[in-house]
Parts: C-alpha cells; sequence; structure tokens
C-alpha cells in the first residue's frame, strides 16, 4: 500500500462562545437513507491561483506590501500570462531579475494589476517579492456520509488556510484514503491532531469547499460505511449521543457524548450544537476532540444528526457540531448544479 506522509488541516478553534437558542416553527423534510461515514481521507485541494500568505521585509523593503498585496490575496497573471504553480512563479521571478513585473491580483471582489519590482537578497543570492505563496493545501478530515452514487459530504466546515485565514478558493481537489498513525493529545489551550499518511484505499473527487462542509464523489471506496437516516435538525435535541470516528489506523470507533445546547439560528458555519465527550476511552486517547476528527458523525435516537467540527480551545472535551441535514441541503443543491 502506498503511503505519504501529511499533517492534517488546523481546525479554527475557538475560546469561548455566546449564542441564542432560538424555536423555529418548521415542518420536517424527510430524507434519503445515506451511508454514515467515520472514516478519515486523505484531502488535497488545488488553489485557484496563488494564496499570498504572508508578506515580509526584504533587506529592509517589501515589494509586496508596496504595490498593495496583502496576506489573502490570489495572483492569477504574472506578465499576462496564467500562473497555478507556486515554483513557476518563482522561477519566473528569477528569471525576470530586477525588472518590474504586472501581476494580476484578486482581493475580495475586486481584481487589479499590481506592479511589483523584486529585491535582490544577497545572502540567498535571489530575487525575493517579499511574500509568501501556496498553490495548494493538504491533510486529513472525515467523511461525513455518502450517497449512492459516491456523492459525499466531509469535516462538516469548509477548509481554511491556517496562515491567510479564510475558506480557501479551490479550482478542483483528490481525495485518497489514510491511515492514522499516532495522535497528539489535545489538553487546555495546546488543540491535539490526528497524524498520519494518505493511502491508496479510496479515490476521489472535491468539487466544492463550502463553509458547511467539502464536497465531492468517490470513485473507488471501500469504506465500509452503514446505512444511516439523516434525522430533521427540528428532531434533534440536548441530552446523550454518540459519534463515530476514526483515531486508530483505519478502524472506526463508536464514542459517547453529549448533545448540551441546541444553536438554531444563522449558524451556517459548522455551529448549530454544543456537544461534551463523556467518553472516558476517548478522553484517555485524546484528550476529547482533536484536529482531524471534524466530520465525524453525531447519532441520535438511531438517527444521524449531525458532524464534529470545531473544538474549544480552552476544553478539548466540548466543541461545536452541525445539523446533518444543512450538509445534505449543500449538497443536494451542488449535485442539482452540476
Amino acid at each position: 500500500m502506498k503511503r505519504k506522509k501529511i499533517i492534517c488541516f488546523v481546525l479554527t478553534l475557538f475560546l469561548s462562545f455566546a449564542a441564542t437558542t432560538i424555536k423555529t416553527e418548521r415542518s420536517a423534510v424527510a430524507y434519503v437513507p445515506v451511508s454514515a461515514g467515520g472514516k478519515t481521507v486523505g484531502i488535497k485541494l488545488y488553489l485557484d491561483g496563488l494564496l499570498c500568505v504572508g508578506t515580509s521585509e526584504i533587506s529592509g523593503a517589501c515589494p509586496a506590501r508596496r504595490c498593495g498585496i496583502k496576506r489573502g490575496d490570489r495572483i492569477t497573471h504574472i506578465n499576462g500570462a496564467l500562473i497555478e504553480d507556486a515554483e513557476v512563479f518563482s522561477e519566473l521571478i528569477q528569471q525576470n531579475g530586477e525588472n518590474e513585473v504586472v501581476l494580476t491580483v484578486i482581493s475580495g471582489n475586486e481584481t487589479a494589476e499590481k506592479r511589483l519590482k523584486p529585491v535582490y537578497y544577497a545572502d540567498a543570492g535571489e530575487y525575493k517579492t517579499g511574500m509568501w505563496v501556496r498553490d495548494s493545501i493538504a491533510g486529513i478530515g472525515t467523511v461525513t456520509f455518502m450517497l449512492e452514487d459516491g456523492s459525499f459530504a466531509a469535516l462538516g466546515h469548509g477548509i481554511s488556510d491556517a496562515d491567510a485565514g479564510e475558506i480557501v478558493r479551490m479550482k478542483s481537489g483528490d481525495i485518497t484514503g489514510s491511515e492514522i498513525e499516532s495522535v497528539v493529545r489535545g489538553e487546555a489551550g495546546a488543540p491535539g491532531e490526528l497524524r498520519g499518511s494518505f493511502t491508496d484505499s479510496c479515490s476521489g473527487e472535491v468539487f466544492a469547499n463550502e463553509p458547511s462542509g467539502i464536497y465531492g464523489r468517490l470513485q473507488k471506496s471501500n469504506l465500509g460505511f452503514e446505512t444511516a437516516e439523516i434525522a430533521d435538525e427540528g428532531e434533534v435535541h440536548t441530552g446523550e449521543a454518540y459519534i463515530l470516528a476514526n483515531i486508530d489506523g483505519t478502524k472506526t470507533e463508536k464514542f459517547s457524548v453529549e448533545i448540551s445546547r441546541i444553536l438554531r439560528f444563522g449558524n451556517s458555519d459548522g455551529k448549530c450544537m454544543v456537544i461534551r465527550v463523556t467518553d472516558e476511552n476517548l478522553i484517555n486517547r485524546t484528550g476529547g476532540i482533536v484536529q482531524g476528527t471534524s466530520g465525524s458523525p453525531i447519532f441520535q435516537d438511531g438517527k444521524l444528526v449531525g458532524a464534529v467540527t470545531h473544538v474549544f480551545l480552552d476544553n478539548p472535551r466540548e466543541g461545536y457540531g452541525i445539523f446533518a441535514s444543512r450538509m445534505m441541503d449543500t449538497l443536494q443543491s451542488l449535485i442539482n448544479c452540476e
């Protein structure tokens, strides 16, 4: 089995929360049966343009900042030519030398041409732009559920660049299998994480990176999912529940949790409920919720009600979850638009 070392996505962490529970009257929605997840997969997203993840001064000057480029901006062209590869971008800068280059930069909803003049850095013997750029991002996450045609929903939150601090714009993405090799335990103030490797146990594509998760389609899979029914969000309540999580090898295990609070109003960013880990086995092995378990399905009253999304920084035994119904609504909308 082929393997490639990777690191896990960095989840967005929260020190505290404050929200109001709003009760709304709505008709229950019946969803098609799904295959419940709980297995981790390897994920790689190829970005739409080069993402600026930071800037710095070179010999007392920063060419990128001087021409108005900041962290989170995307560079799509250099001197009118499409640029999608960070290494090729660096090579073109060296070939251009001290000559000014014209970069097409997207900042928010605005596109503009910026004129950047590289600075020669004698210590490295290279011309520098004063910015770091990235063309892809990779890590491990958990599949929440899959439809009969292989379409899947995972993570329960969008993939954000840890340096730029925002959900990344992607042009395409790949899914592979994964195997968890070790766990860094979570502690108050220090979130834990799953560490593992890519394998060839499954393959597929990612076609969307949304605030409610990543979505795609598996072409090859031996993940061994079981059929489950998705609960309407009105059926979800406080009380006992359990999650399915893959924290060792490729094995999915069941762990008890408690849904301590329901947050129904205005939560499109993966924070629809507060969950608390009550399973001593999981606490002993991981400290609670760790990075890489986002997407782990939450079950209550025999139905799939949600997915783990975030961990509280000051207490790894608690975190947020999203309603599975909202992930299903997003997936169905994306499929209908194909």
